[in-house]
């Protein structure tokens, strides 16, 4: 791109270097029968540079095409020819017609009535050509600013995308707050043409402030859903905040006002000025106390603002629990669950519960016949009372002495070593 800065940015195609192919290109059109190939070849080119260039400003004007395509200080001569393709297929119009357009409204009939059915709309000119063109006439159309709807309708839907993303959707916004929200790089004229794009498609929709026929008023769709008109207390809550912001202002004004007149009365005091220093303090006073009106009835709208903002979530978590109602009724329904449905279950269940501990306790039965345990026990009692031959170890502890019931006073005995010898005995059977 040569020339002057342009506002229209792209990229230059890679053919942009190859002079022949370019001046192919930059040629006015020829008749499409003498090369149809070439013709939509050459027209696609066109149309594509000019849509990118206009992505980000999404109106032009054919001088200002003109300039941003500069080659070599050269400009294309078949431009007027595009945008006059562009127009017939829908792609561009006037942006006065674009503004003037409604919802549902047709845009071929208006197409085909500008450029065939009164060619004189088309007004030509023939333009010197400046900053060391070629010196040839160039054919253009009049200096009119011309919509390029793709472009529009691209740039529109990322700014809903990015309002969304700020959490401004379904609010009522003036139309210059909600540009510094969501489009502060933006200029008003594009910015207004993306928001009339998202009013045509019901996306957006706007009205003038009753309260100030300048500003115009912006409420976006919310997700999934198309923009819904504006409430009165939607309006109502604008203009609370609105007058919020205003007095905020004018408070912060009137405070640096009075800084100043306290500074100008200290200087006065400086000087030996002191009837001037009073005036200042008696200006002051009357600042305080326009500040203090001012302060009341900033904390009144703000205290109201409050109240709707909690009786607009005490209404979300209403409808929230409306609908958890709706869902467990729902539920319920479907699976056709009663307390008397539920009484029944449980009870069939302490049934069966008793039923399995019958079937356990009747698994853990032994299955031989169980044997009396007194009856043991007695006969264990007969097998005792009757002779039994006495064992070896039996018949030792009966042949042991008496122990005697004094303690020995002297050496053992030899009848002392026996009764000794007989007991390691004993203990030697036991082991066995």
């Amino acid at each position: 791109m040569d020339g002057k800065k342009s506002k229209y940015v792209f990229e230059h195609p890679e053919c942009w270097k190859d002079e022949t192919r370019m001046n192919a290109l930059f040629a006015p059109f020829r008749d499409r029968e003498v090369n149809p190939i070439f013709y939509d070849v050459k027209m696609k080119f066109w149309k594509d540079l000019i849509q990118e260039a206009c992505s980000n400003v999404g109106y032009f004007t054919i001088q200002e095409l003109n300039t941003a395509f500069t080659r070599n200080r050269r400009i294309p001569y078949c431009t007027a020819n595009i945008v006059k393709d562009l127009i017939m297929s829908g792609d561009v119009r006037t942006k006065e017609e674009f503004l003037k357009s409604t919802p549902g409204q047709s845009w071929k009939k208006w197409a085909v009535q500008t450029v065939v059915v009164n060619p004189l709309y088309w007004s030509f000119s023939k333009i010197k050509q400046t900053m060391g063109y070629e010196q040839n006439d160039v054919e253009v159309l009049d200096n009119k600013e011309y919509v390029h709807i793709p472009a529009i309708k691209k740039k529109s839907e990322s700014l809903l995308s990015t309002a969304n993303e700020a959490h401004v959707c379904g609010k009522v916004f003036a139309f210059e707050e909600l540009r510094q929200k969501i489009a502060k790089s933006e200029d008003s004229a594009s910015f207004n043409l993306y928001i009339h794009w998202l009013h045509l498609t019901g996306m957006a929709v706007t009205m003038i402030d009753p309260n100030d026929n300048k500003t115009q008023l912006v409420k976006l769709a919310e997700p999934g859903d198309k923009a819904k008109p504006m409430t009165e207390q939607e309006l109502a809550i604008y203009s609370l905040q609105y007058n919020e912001n205003k007095l905020s202002k004018s408070i912060e004004k009137l405070e640096s006002e009075k800084e100043e007149l306290i500074l100008e009365a200290k200087a006065f005091l400086k000087k030996g000025m002191r009837q001037s220093a009073k005036n200042c303090l008696r200006k002051k006073k009357d600042l305080e106390k326009r500040i203090d009106k001012q302060a009341a009835s900033l904390e009144n709208i703000q205290c109201l603002l409050d109240n709707v903002r909690d009786a607009e979530s005490n209404n979300r978590v209403v409808e929230s629990y409306k609908y958890g109602l709706a869902a467990l009724k729902s539920t319920f329904q479907e699976a056709g669950t009663t307390a008397d449905n539920v009484a029944d279950t449980m009870d069939e269940v302490k049934d069966m519960l008793e039923q399995h501990d019958e079937i356990k306790e009747s698994i853990g039965s032994p299955l031989s016949p169980t044997v009396d345990e007194l009856e043991l026990e007695d006969e264990l009692a007969e097998l005792l009372a009757n002779n039994v031959a006495p064992s070896p170890l039996s018949k030792l502890l009966n042949d042991f002495p008496v122990p005697p019931s004094e303690s020995p006073t002297s050496s053992p005995s030899k009848e002392n070593l026996s009764n000794t010898s007989k007991m390691q005995k004993v203990r030697k059977l036991e082991a066995l």
